[in-house]
């Protein structure tokens, strides 16, 4: 048995699960995913099956989709055949990544799968860009723990030794330091157990230490990053305005601010605080005796690795204000700077990629999926986003080429077998149809919005009533697309 942990998810869950599988190897865990560790030439199932067989634990990534999932179905019979899986010496954590009554409806994986604690991810924020959503937080810092990591968030909050450090600038005698640091881990353990009432705790503690006269500004960041979290964005806005008026020159509180801004959609104060952000990262960055001088507060690596985020952000405030020229100057910058780009993740260059879609830059929506190809080259999303650029470029051989690829890792997405459907339906290719279409029918509907593409699929083989049905039952208002079609 080796040390990795391999990740059993369907691809209809792929954001949530790149998004975890990039924070959990950042901190430290070794994982088996098959769109990476499956190496070209290789048998897929022989691979997995080996792979099963001497991995130390699983990670299961629980839906309605995995569970209906050939794919995740067939690794979950390998496993309970396995001896390991049979006696406890392989471990298993559970991700809920579905709505958990629509889950526990669907059929179990394993024997007692519904009664197992999981690590809930089900309203996660995949959007955000920051991770300054509690639900997440609490998830992966939970399931870091449980694989004995400790987990180290993107976001700019307070860490044990971020604190130590302060404290250090004070003449304090050893046990009253001892009192701090024991009552701040005190806090961050009940932050993790979503004890109540622990955010109140933290404000109290930051007005005893400035009673004391002891100043410790990365105890006020967190605590305006723990009500944005909680989504009390006017007291998380308060504390920061504050926080930047007295720590002007540290861009973790400016990026902060400028996300809550956005949220309160205050565009022209989140540019203001975003530029900000970028200005202060840039001259810190640049000036080396400064960075030597600053201490913990300014001489973070985080900084720098936020910066190509930011930018994207700034960006997106940018089409807010209808800014379309600084946008499209800003989306060239990032797109020549190699070393931002390699620190994007898939949702980064999704986001990335419809910004460039807006500002109609094809030339540099198709550098942008081919660079973000060449480093996720299994993501879902990614390959269709490419598909969609294909298909608008008029090339057809390589939009069916690409559609093929995604059918034939799995029936993954009803809207994008319709999609597929209706392009080899107006251009006559009837066998591919059919074949595309036989798949597609075995497919089983579990929400409303698949309920709606199913009828259209049904509308295009030609079962109208039946199509009706279907189309009625979703009830689904918010796609209107093809209602006219039902009306011809």
């Amino acid at each position: 048995m080796n040390d990795k942990i391999f990740m059993s998810y369907s691809w209809k869950d792929m954001r949530i699960a790149v998004k975890i599988y990039s924070d959990l190897v950042r901190n430290g865990c070794i994982l088996w995913r098959d769109a990476y560790s499956v190496s070209y030439g290789k048998d897929f199932n022989k691979e997995i099956g080996q792979a099963l067989q001497e991995c130390k634990g699983v990670i299961l990534f629980d839906s309605s989709n995995s569970r209906y999932s050939k794919y995740v179905r067939d690794e979950w019979r390998l496993l309970n055949q396995n001896d390991d899986w049979k006696n406890g010496a392989k471990q298993i954590s559970i991700c809920l990544v579905g709505d958990k009554t629509v889950t526990h409806s669907a059929p179990e994986l394993f024997e007692n799968h519904n009664s197992f604690r999981y690590f809930d991810f089900s309203i996660s924020n995949l959007t955000n860009l920051y991770d300054n959503d509690r639900t997440y937080h609490l998830g992966i810092s939970g399931l870091c723990k449980f694989w004995d990591v400790k987990y180290q968030s993107l976001y700019p909050e307070c860490t044990q030794k971020d604190f130590e450090e302060e404290l250090s600038k004070f003449n304090l005698q050893d046990i009253d330091k001892s009192i701090l640091l024991r009552e701040f881990d005190v806090m961050q353990t009940r932050f993790e157990q979503k004890f109540p009432g622990t955010t109140e705790r933290l404000g109290l503690f930051i007005k005893e230490c400035e009673h004391l006269e002891i100043y410790c500004p990365t105890l006020t960041l967190q605590l305006g990053a723990e009500y944005a979290k909680a989504g009390l964005n006017s007291k998380a806005k308060s504390i920061l305005l504050n926080y930047t008026d007295t720590y002007n020159n540290d861009p973790r509180g400016w990026r902060l601010l400028a996300s809550v801004l956005y949220d309160v959609k205050d565009f022209e104060g989140a540019l203001s605080a975003y530029d900000k952000t970028v200005r202060i990262t840039e001259a810190i960055e640049g000036d080396k005796v400064s960075k030597k001088k600053s201490g913990n507060l300014f001489n973070s690596e985080k900084n720098m690795e936020f910066l190509p985020l930011t930018k994207l952000n700034r960006i997106s405030t940018y089409l807010q204000l209808n800014q379309l020229s600084s946008a499209t100057e800003e989306c060239k910058n990032l797109m020549s700077n190699q070393k931002h780009m390699t620190e994007f993740l898939p949702q980064h260059f999704l986001v990335f990629n419809e910004i460039l879609d807006t500002l109609n830059m094809k030339k540099e929506q198709r550098e942008c999926l081919d660079k973000a190809l060449l480093k996720f080259p299994g993501d879902f999303y990614l390959n269709h986003a490419m598909t969609k650029l294909y298909f608008v470029e008029n090339n057809l051989e390589s939009t069916l080429a690409c559609f093929d690829r995604l059918i034939n890792r799995e029936i993954f997405d009803l809207e994008i077998c319709a999609e597929y459907l209706s392009i080899l339906k107006g251009h006559a290719m009837n066998t591919k149809f059919e074949d595309v279409l036989n798949k597609t029918l075995d497919y089983i509907p579990s929400s409303e919005l698949e309920l709606y593409h199913y009828g259209y699929i049904l509308f295009l083989k030609g079962d109208i009533k039946k199509a009706e049905q279907y189309y009625q039952r979703s009830n689904n208002t918010l796609l209107p697309k093809y209602r006219e079609i039902w009306k011809n």
